[in-house]
């Protein structure tokens, strides 16, 4: 559910006011939300609308709140989906469900695993780090990503342009790359022969969909700061950063000749699988810290009417069922190796998932003018779920089969079949990016219309910005008696309230990941946290400044609502003013 955590609120005898950071969050049961917004008045009319209003339409809380239901329903069953392509033997997900292999299958198991990571709140009750002694509410063990990452160690890795640049992004992810192991290392080594040069121009070695994916490896592991040391390396290789740049500039001048190629009306040469991968690309090098660091100028800062121009013309390519053309293959005809990723054209849904993942996270609004595009890919979901019964027990009698019933989807571009594990798990990373861009947006709606304040960023790398401690560390501190004990008032909230909530949001994502080493270890206090707080006192007294400067410690948005909110219509309406503020924040208000 959408969430709204209250934090603390304060009366004094002028005026009262609530006082709330939000954190917005999702799960799985969502209440309907009652018509909230009268924006809607002509989204099923057949009058013709501005973009303006189209926007405004999009933005409506019934709209979002429509989309994320559905979202919902389709992501509460992730794992009982994904499960069904375990295998407990191998320790690792399948291809096709129930089917008996002597190999793990890397690539599948790779894109498992960075579903599970997209929605850890779900995954919390099937999977942990280590499962040791861990069982799920039904009894079964939960699965273990360590062993799952000793399973992939283990196995021979083919290090083919498509294995290898996803392979090494999830072991980022879950701080499983070794930067001394000679098979990481082997694999790093391959990452970089494989960049683009410029010498190639339009004729660069591997497809863009490739090239992309290695520019998720190469910004893992500057990010996670697991960039191998180069005296272990080949030293004709070239650094990372080079890499990085270099990608930049062929993807731009790529996503350009996409864009003349189509505004040119040239079908023969344009390509939007092409033009949506050099967007990527392009967007995600021109966005790293790193690469700005290590390019010094050299890499120009993000183009944003490239970016919109781009994303107006995939969306604009899209076909009515949700779905995009084949486009440029994954790999060269008679190029494929020993690739374990079952076709060789991109399933429109992992488009689906880079670009929510990217463009969607980094700025959700330029989204906004194509929910309706993203609203038929999650038709498409709905209504191409493909179902089979595994014949587990044959009864001679009546002749008929029995045995579970596997679901999930299937690649728009495979011929008729089952459900296979790494469509089904692409799937699902998508819906996960969706709900991911709706929270965002329903966010921005609530701050917008009651004059909230934004979070601040978070780092890349986790925890608590310098910034975000700027505010909490210059605010003064005051003295206090609790018990017969001296304290202090922030030592109080601190230990107390911010400490334990931070904890407990970290915890949900690193119950997933590998422990960092040299992680410190946080000294709770010894009596219990809080989770709420009344700070009251006349005006002046800092009560709001110690609200805000806690919403900015734990990078939360800060929301306050006092009697302007309930009087902004005026005295007649004062308790319509205040079903309809209540309406809106009982729905985030809950305590997980």
């Amino acid at each position: 559910m959408l969430e709204l955590k209250l934090l603390l609120c304060y009366c004094s005898f002028v005026a009262f006011s609530l006082s709330f950071l939000i954190k917005l969050k999702l799960h799985r049961n969502v209440q309907t939300l009652k018509t909230l917004s009268v924006k809607l008045s002509n989204e099923y009319s057949g009058e013709s609308i501005s973009v303006a209003s189209k926007n405004e339409i999009y933005l409506s809380f019934e709209y979002l709140k429509r989309l994320d239901e559905r979202c919902c329903r389709l992501s509460s069953r992730e794992s009982e989906f994904m499960l069904s392509f375990w295998s407990e033997a191998l320790q690792c997900f399948q291809i096709y469900p129930n089917v008996s292999s002597e190999r793990v299958s890397i690539t599948t198991t790779c894109n498992s695993l960075s579903t599970i990571l997209a929605n850890p709140s779900h995954w919390q009750q099937y999977a942990t780090w280590d499962g040791t002694n861990d069982r799920t509410s039904s009894g079964t063990d939960k699965i273990s990503l360590s062993r799952i990452i000793d399973s992939i160690l283990k196995t021979t890795w083919s290090l083919d342009s498509f294995q290898n640049p996803v392979l090494i992004h999830t072991l980022c992810q879950l701080n499983c790359f070794d930067k001394t192991d000679p098979k990481c290392l082997s694999a790093y080594e391959m990452l970089l022969k494989r960049r683009s040069r410029l010498v190639h121009h339009r004729k660069q070695p591997v497809s863009a969909y490739l090239r992309y994916q290695n520019v998720r490896a190469l910004l893992a592991l500057a990010e996670n700061d697991l960039i191998p040391d180069l005296t272990l390396l080949d030293p004709t290789l070239c650094t990372v950063g080079y890499a990085l740049e270099r990608e930049n500039i062929v993807s731009f001048d790529e996503l350009c000749r996409q864009l003349a190629f189509y505004r040119s009306g040239d079908n023969a040469n344009f390509d939007v699988i092409v033009l949506a991968y050099s967007l990527l690309s392009y967007f995600e090098t021109s966005q790293s810290f790193y690469l700005s660091k290590f390019a010094r100028g050299v890499v120009p800062v993000t183009n944003t009417k490239i970016i919109e121009s781009a994303l107006s013309v995939i969306f604009q390519s899209q076909f009515s069922d949700g779905t995009w053309r084949k486009g440029e293959p994954i790999n060269s005809i008679g190029n494929s190796g020993t690739r374990d990723i079952g076709n060789n054209y991109v399933f429109f849904f992992d488009l689906l998932a880079s670009v929510l993942g990217s463009i969607g996270d980094a700025r959700p609004e330029l989204l906004i003018p194509y929910l309706p595009q993203l609203e038929r890919c999650l038709t498409w979901a709905e209504t191409n779920i493909q179902k089979e019964m595994l014949p587990d027990i044959f009864d001679p009698v009546t002749g008929r089969s029995y045995g579970a019933v596997v679901q999930g989807w299937r690649s728009n571009h495979l011929g008729s079949g089952g459900a296979v594990g790494w469509c089904t798990s692409q799937v699902f990373l998508g819906l996960s990016g969706l709900r991911k861009l709706l929270r965002s947006l329903i966010t921005s709606n609530i701050l917008t219309e009651f004059g909230g304040q934004p979070a601040a960023s978070s780092p890349a790398t986790g925890g608590v910005a310098v910034g975000q401690q700027r505010d909490w560390l210059g605010l003064m501190d005051a003295d206090l008696e609790l018990a017969g004990q001296t304290s202090s008032l922030k030592q109080e909230l601190f230990s107390r309230l911010l400490q334990p909530l931070e904890r407990k949001e970290a915890n949900v994502l690193l119950s997933l990941k590998k422990p960092a080493q040299e992680a410190a270890v946080m000294e709770l206090s010894t009596l219990s946290p809080i989770y709420s707080a009344i700070l009251f006192g006349p005006p002046g007294t800092a009560k709001t400044t110690i609200c805000t400067s806690m919403a900015s410690y734990l990078g939360w948005n800060f929301l306050t609502i006092d009697t302007a909110c309930f009087l902004s219509e005026g005295l007649q309406q004062i308790a319509s003013r205040m079903s309809y503020v209540s309406a809106i924040l009982s729905i985030y208000l809950a305590i997980p």
